[in-house]
Order: C-alpha cells, then structure tokens, then sequence
C-alpha cells in the first residue's frame, strides 16, 4: 500500500516559501505561506486535482506567480512528472494531463488539440463562461479564486456545464 503524502510535524507553521506580491494596496508585499496552508491546497481534494504517480502536471506559469507552487510543488508532491515549458506554452501543455493557468492563458491554447487533459484549474482572474463550457466538455475544470495570502487559492467551483452556473465555490 503506498503511503498518501501527509504534512503532519513540527514545522507545519513555518514558512514553506515567500512570495512578494503588490497585493490590493499596490505595495510589494513578502507573505510568508506556512507549510500547513501549502499541505492544505496541494494534499486535499480538490485542490489536488487528482494528481498521483503517474500523472504529468504542466509547468507553464511564471515562478513569480504564486499558482506556480500549485503546479511545482503540487507535481512533486504526488510523484507526477512536471513538464516545464520553453517559449511554447501549449507545446508543455500537449505533454500534460494536468494544467494550471490563468483564463487569458488558457483561452490562448487550442483546446481541440488537447482534449486529452483529465484535469484545467483557471485561478487569477474571473473566467469566462465560453471557456469553462469548452474545457468542462472533455475534462474536469475547476474555476478558482484566491489571495496569496491565503495561500494560492482557498475557493473552487468543479464546474459543470449541464448546470451553467459559473461561480467560484458556495
């Protein structure tokens, strides 16, 4: 039986990493994100998005950005294979099952050419509905929301388009 990565110990309320954001004020901002918020996005459905051995995340964020932890470290986390991208971002995500990414990005990739992807989160920007029915049609797609300090996201939606009802969790 293979062991489900936990973060239970001592330094649970110790910083994982910084991440220096301009925030809502638009001044730069270090927020320290504790391991025990990073253990609670990338360890828990859903924020794990299902991620397992096996599994091949795309790494087309900015590292700057703080969605790139979800898709770094959540990757590592289970074992899955991490597909960095060069210049081309759909060229990583042809490679994925699993992407990560902002609606503008995700909007920019052709979607028909990559209905093989299991699971799409959007995060950092609203999403439009035109996008969440294109994806939520051949794979899971989760819309998003969440400050930084809170640590990447700490709301999201499994969005379903026989529903239609585009919101960012209850």
């Amino acid at each position: 039986q293979k062991a489900q990565p936990t973060c239970q110990n001592d330094n649970t309320d110790r910083p994982c990493f910084i991440l220096f954001t301009s925030g809502t004020t638009g001044q730069p901002n270090g927020v320290k994100v504790k391991h025990s918020n990073v253990c609670n996005i990338l360890l828990t459905q859903p924020g794990n998005l299902g991620m397992k051995l096996g599994l091949k995340v795309s790494q087309i964020l900015n590292v700057s950005f703080d969605m790139a932890m979800w898709e770094i470290l959540g990757a590592l986390s289970h074992g899955c294979t991490l597909i960095i991208r060069g210049k081309d971002i759909e060229a990583a995500v042809k490679k994925a099952d699993i992407v990560i990414a902002t609606p503008t990005i995700l909007a920019a990739l052709d979607a028909k050419k990559l209905t093989h992807i299991k699971t799409a989160a959007v995060a950092g920007e609203p999403c439009p509905a035109s996008l969440a029915n294109t994806w939520a049609s051949f794979c899971n797609f989760y819309n998003c929301c969440g400050p930084t300090e809170v640590t990447i996201i700490n709301t999201m939606q499994k969005y379903d388009p026989k529903k239609g009802h585009l919101t960012i969790g209850k």
